[in-house]
């Protein structure tokens, strides 16, 4: 991404710190307080970049002051220079190089996934799972889906508009003239990141309206039409439900008879397999399959869940009880699991 935020990221990562410890390694950036574990090279410079944005964002959106990182800086308001290019490049190359040799170049198995190998047994064949689009814009979607996920309440109408305006073709017009302060904060922040990693083309807000030129990006579209709900519940899971875990998205299966099909979600979590559908519309189309595909997995009501956006409690009730599915919003699903597992 060419954003500002960006752009200070990379310099504030090549100012990293990395130290080689008892069983692993900790990397750190002192300036913006933040630090990461891990027992490689990779993953802990992944982990050190994903606290760091977090960083970042909690304090651009509080309107604190952000540290320099040499001639680089970001206020809450305007714009950073780019730093150089080469010359970060170059550290972090480095960096890993040094880092990877102290560990004697370990790589990664390849045994079967257990949760591969369960499908398997109940005769749904995985052809294919979710891979990230790669490390930077897998960051930058995560980032995005974590903001929406735990703003959607406030952020529901001008999603659904930059939904019709991306199927459309169309402008994004938005209006907050009747907005209350924290959704008008709110909706101007997401925009502003949707123009900083250059999913807007043009963005402006004027006189209480959001006028935006969404980028025609593939995979702007797929999350904005309702990737960002499964990437947040992964994300949610993945960091929610302590010890060891498995979550697998995005399995595409063909079944004896021909029959193609996806989950979105599968979790293997304290010896049980848990399944997640995410719908964000649209899910009366799809909701008898998903009953029928619960009995083929074996799997109990309980633990096979439809998580839906802005459906009345009452009304996931009663579907619950007609398909026998467990139906929940976002809110609910990590403490359902937490129950069915006796966390």
């Amino acid at each position: 991404m060419a954003g500002p935020i960006r752009r200070y990221l990379e310099a504030a990562l090549g100012a990293a710190e990395l130290e080689r410890e008892a069983g692993g390694f900790r990397a750190r950036i002192p300036q913006l307080g933040v630090e990461a574990e891990g027992a490689s090279a990779p993953e802990v410079l992944r982990r050190l970049e994903d606290a760091a944005e977090e960083a970042l964002l909690d304090r651009l959106f509080a309107g604190e002051p952000l540290p320099a990182f040499g001639e680089v800086r970001l206020e809450p308001t305007g714009t950073a220079p780019p730093p150089d290019p080469l010359r970060l490049l170059a550290r972090l190359k480095r960096d890993l190089s040094r880092l990877e040799a102290a560990l004697g170049g370990a790589g990664s198995g390849s045994e079967s996934d257990p949760l591969v190998a369960w499908l398997s047994e109940r005769g749904l064949k995985v052809v294919r799972v979710f891979a990230d689009e790669g490390p930077e814009m897998a960051r930058v979607l995560n980032r995005l889906a974590l903001f929406i996920g735990g703003r959607y309440p406030v952020l529901a109408k001008c999603l659904k508009k930059l939904k019709a305006a991306l199927s459309t073709g169309k402008p994004l017009v938005h209006s907050l003239q009747k907005a209350a302060p924290d959704e008008i904060q709110t909706v101007t922040q997401l925009c502003t990141l949707f123009k900083d990693y250059a999913f807007f083309e043009e963005y402006h807000y004027k006189g209480r309206i959001v006028r935006a030129k969404p980028a025609r990006d593939p995979r702007f579209i797929n999350f904005t039409n309702g990737g960002w709900l499964e990437r947040y519940l992964a994300l949610l899971l993945e960091r929610e439900l302590p010890g060891p875990k498995r979550l697998l998205r995005g399995l595409q299966f063909t079944l004896p008879e021909g029959e193609q099909g996806e989950l979105d979600l599968l979790l293997r979590w304290r010896d049980r397999v848990f399944w997640i559908e995410a719908k964000t519309a649209n899910f009366q189309d799809r909701i008898r399959r998903y009953a029928e595909l619960r009995k083929r997995l074996g799997l109990s009501p309980e633990a096979s869940f439809l998580v839906l956006l802005d459906v009345p409690k009452e009304r996931r009730e009663k579907l619950a009880g007609l398909y026998q599915l467990s139906v929940v919003e976002p809110g609910e699903l990590l403490a359902r699991i937490r129950e069915q597992a006796g966390a």
